[in-house]
């Protein structure tokens, strides 16, 4: 019985210094030059900002239905976990990259590297005319419309 009452002490207390550490730090994120972004947001947050930003920017065709369809769009995924996935959870290591060619006629490639206890890393990158700026101005602006900070 008492170690009961121990284990849910023990519990509660480490909610309780969980939820005060995730109230205390606001997701921010960093900008290196006009290529990379780092940012301490989720891994869904980020991945619904880069899932936005290609429909707005990559180049399509209207279907007759009226919906779009955009040939050049590649996505993949992989993950990565040490041991049992159960076990080690924030060891997961996430890399998810979306490729398309935009408006400008440029091959546009997103590269997000996402670790549950580390900041994640986003890589743009645009083969042809003029700088990556506008695909990370877009990435950037999902992340703050989902409450993403630029960091001071």
């Amino acid at each position: 019985m008492k170690s009961m009452r121990h284990l849910i002490h023990t519990l509660a207390l480490a909610t309780i210094a969980l939820l005060a550490g995730c109230a205390a730090k606001p997701a921010t994120y960093e900008l290196y030059g006009k290529e990379v972004l780092s940012t301490t947001a989720p891994h869904k947050t980020v991945a619904a900002a880069v899932h936005e930003t290609w429909p707005a920017l990559a180049k399509f065709t209207a279907e007759p239905n009226g919906s779009r369809h955009y040939p050049s769009l590649s996505q993949r995924s992989r993950h990565w976990s040490k041991g049992e996935p159960k076990e080690n959870a924030n060891r997961v290591l996430i890399r998810f990259t979306t490729e398309f060619d935009d408006t400008s006629d440029r091959h546009v490639v997103i590269e997000v590297i996402s670790r549950v206890d580390a900041p994640t890393l986003i890589f743009v990158s645009c083969q042809g005319p003029g700088d990556p700026l506008p695909v990370v101005n877009k990435i950037v602006s999902g992340l703050e419309h989902r409450g993403v900070r630029r960091a001071d």
